[in-house]
């Protein structure tokens, strides 16, 4: 085998490889990826989470046969195609988006869109260098007349196996994603729970107010990119009307993902704001820096005790709950989010 051809190789395993790792990377942190892509509004939220999956498993299998250099013409064409419509979507975010984190290789491994689009830029070129690759023939035993080997190329005797390869990895990508991950539509229909509230504290912290402190005039300062608030004595007052009141804690990454996502699902079916109360326990600044990261500094926030909040929803944060004139009818966790069942309570 020549020395080019032998590079050739080590890229394709490569690059195989590296398609590999970007799904796996990507599903340890499915939830942030998952809200990532319906952060653009293209979709619901429950189409969203398909997508995402759909796009992890693609990536894997295409990985998986680059690897191992099955179906090898259409794996890379796929895997072509598919680094090239990640690059001109990133250059879409580069120029209408302002994300520190395109991901990529999910949470674990961040990387600015502009720097994304130099990465692949590089995985086109080793694409292009790894299309041609050598054939390995393999000789068998001699022909009586003609004395001669036959000889046979890889894609003469793996037929049987690239079936069994590509009916394993998709198989393999099917039950991580939709049945050991699975979406928030299908966890809250298995494992719905709505005893999440201890709603006997909920009464008395609600009608007295000196439970909690408002958090007032709030404000983001892109100059400083920071949040700014002042506190003070005032009632969550959700007497009249349907509202969504979440209970999180300002350190917890969870609570982090999930009004972040809220946030997305207010924003894409224009609720009105007025309609999410947010209740958070944590210093001053890690509540500054909750809001500056879920970007839900413009709904109301109250800062609350952590005793007060570990007793009201069993410790379990984040907590979100359906409230109406004043009384909880409903609640879920963080995979219990439903866009569906958020819209139609609020409208």
């Amino acid at each position: 085998m020549r020395v080019l051809d032998i590079f050739r190789t080590v890229v394709r395993i490569l690059l195989g490889a590296m398609f590999i790792l970007s799904a796996v990377l990507k599903l340890i942190t499915i939830d942030t990826f998952e809200t990532y892509v319906y952060s653009f509004h293209l979709m619901s939220f429950t189409l969203a989470e398909v997508a995402a999956r759909c796009l992890i498993a693609l990536e894997f299998v295409t990985g998986c046969f680059l690897l191992l250099k099955a179906q090898y013409r259409w794996a890379w064409w796929v895997a072509t195609l598919m680094t090239a419509g990640f690059t001109l979507f990133l250059v879409y975010v580069v120029l209408f988006r302002n994300d520190a984190n395109c991901h990529c290789f999910g949470d674990l491994i961040p990387i600015e869109p502009l720097h994304s689009i130099y990465k692949n830029i590089g995985i086109l070129a080793a694409l292009v260098f790894a299309y041609w690759q050598p054939q390995k023939r393999l000789s068998l035993c001699r022909d009586e007349e003609t004395g001669k080997r036959p000889s046979f190329t890889a894609d003469d005797y793996s037929k049987k196996f690239k079936l069994w390869l590509l009916g394993i990895s998709g198989g393999i990508a099917v039950v991580v994603l939709f049945i050991l991950f699975p979406p928030n539509a299908v966890y809250s229909w298995v494992y719905s729970d709505n005893d999440l509230v201890a709603t006997n504290i909920y009464d008395k912290a609600y009608a007295d107010s000196s439970f909690y402190l408002k958090l007032s005039d709030v404000e983001y300062r892109a100059g400083q990119d920071t949040v700014v608030f002042r506190s003070d004595t005032a009632r969550l007052n959700m007497d009249s009307g349907s509202y969504v009141l979440a209970v999180v804690s300002s350190g917890c990454k969870y609570c982090r993902q999930s009004c972040d996502l809220v946030n997305n699902i207010f924003e894409r079916n224009n609720l009105d704001s007025n309609k999410l109360k947010v209740l958070v326990w944590g210093t001053d600044e890690s509540i500054a820096h909750f809001m500056k990261e879920t970007k839900t500094w413009k709904y109301e926030f109250h800062q609350i005790s952590p005793y007060l909040a570990i007793d009201l929803v069993y410790g379990n944060f984040p907590t979100f709950a359906f409230v109406r004139d004043g009384k909880v009818v409903d609640a879920f966790d963080y995979r219990g989010v439903n866009e569906r069942k958020i819209v139609e309570f609020v409208k």
